[in-house]
């Protein structure tokens, strides 16, 4: 049994008996389905709203909660059981799905919030230790009030990146929120098996949104800085990657209506195979931004 993610659902849950994690942010191009880790896997532990599986040598922790008090503090709680669950291995790759992620409450937004919850849990599992600890990851909108989140894990070790075009984004400045956002801009493992996770990547240079309301502006730079960190990523690995083949993507678009220029766009890099990549209506972390677009070379499925 696989575990996939699934997008266009009415309300997002988890179906562990059949390792579905189901995503309500509405599918706009692709198949719909993602397999995050294949093989014969083994969901050892299980609630109404969490649950963990592994698959040579690889864990996928999985929650979808709903938000019922402040952000901030349920995003903290999640990450406590997610660290709890993944002790003992190296977490590679995080995917957040934040409600109504661009909406201010009590004066700090969601997304902010959330940041502030993931980060205060980094640093209480973590320590000094933690900005070592951060891993590739992405945090988009999705059209309900659960905070869904997933990730992938292993026993081997991990190894993370950041993109010499763009600030370290666990380094932003205080004008993006009281706690920086807490990931890497890629992740990897090497060796016999090697897997490469680009997190989700947008219009930023440095600490700033680039082309502003301009959706090819955006994402020439968008293209930009995944040729950057997939070169920086592939060399760091000594080439390992190639054999994997083209990665697995997704975009998240602001705008329906942009979705065949997205498309369009993707279809010219090295990088994408078509019928590899999901494009999902998402709201992205800042306002201003139209487009993210993630990529994944995940050993469990070589």
């Amino acid at each position: 049994m696989p575990i996939r993610v699934i997008f266009g659902a009415n309300h997002s849950h988890l179906n562990p008996d059949y390792g579905e994690i189901h995503l309500a942010t509405p599918l706009l191009e692709g198949a719909g389905q993602e397999v995050i880790c294949a093989g014969s896997v083994d969901v050892f532990e299980r609630s109404e709203e969490h649950f963990v599986s592994e698959s040579n040598g690889w864990l996928v922790y999985a929650s979808s909660v709903p938000v019922n008090g402040p952000l901030a503090d349920c995003a903290e709680d999640l990450y406590h059981q997610l660290f709890r669950c993944l002790d003992g291995s190296e977490i590679v790759r995080i995917w957040n799905f934040v409600p109504a992620i661009n909406e201010v409450v009590d004066g700090l937004e969601n997304y902010r919030a959330f940041c502030f919850g993931r980060h205060e849990a980094f640093v209480a599992k973590f320590g000094g230790r933690a900005f070592d600890s951060f891993c590739a990851a992405s945090a988009v909108g999705v059209n309900d009030n659960q905070l869904t989140v997933f990730a992938m894990a292993t026993h081997r070790r991990a190894h993370h990146l950041e993109n010499p075009l763009q600030s370290p984004a666990y380094r932003y400045p205080e004008r993006y929120g009281p706690r920086p956002p807490s990931f890497s801009r890629s992740s990897y493992v090497a060796g016999e098996s090697p897997a490469l996770y680009i997190s989700g990547t947008a219009a930023v240079r440095g600490s700033d949104s680039i082309a502003l309301g301009d959706l090819a502006g955006q994402l020439e730079v968008t293209g930009e800085n995944l040729d950057r960190i997939i070169a920086e990523s592939v060399a760091a690995l000594g080439g390992d990657i190639t054999h994997v083949g083209s990665a697995i993507g997704r975009a998240y678009v602001r705008r329906p209506e942009d979705a065949s220029t997205v498309m369009a766009c993707i279809r010219e890099h090295a990088w994408c195979t078509a019928d590899r990549f999901n494009i999902v209506h998402s709201d992205i972390c800042r306002e201003e931004l139209l487009v993210e677009i993630e990529l994944s070379w995940p050993a469990a499925l070589a």
